[in-house]
């Protein structure tokens, strides 16, 4: 887990909450409002998340096959 959180902790006890995630069984729901940014283009943010999960239902789970489909998916929105 180091490598994946450490550019987001300063200190060490920051790890917690940085990394909590990984050692639940079930994530805490959240609101999907959350993923709209508030300023800026909202209509935009909603663009590219409607496409990103077009793409993601007809992609395999694995880290190539996601790491292809979204940048692909970037290219195709400019």
């Amino acid at each position: 887990m180091t490598p994946l959180i450490r550019e987001r902790i300063k200190l060490l006890k920051d790890a917690v909450s940085a990394a909590d995630f990984f050692l639940v069984e079930e994530l805490a729901p959240y609101d999907p409002a959350e993923l709209i940014p508030q300023k800026g283009d909202a209509a935009l943010a909603m663009k590219i998340l409607e496409h990103a999960e077009k793409v993601l239902t007809r992609t395999d789970f694995d880290h190539d096959s996601l790491d292809q489909a979204l940048r692909g998916a970037a290219v195709e929105l400019d």
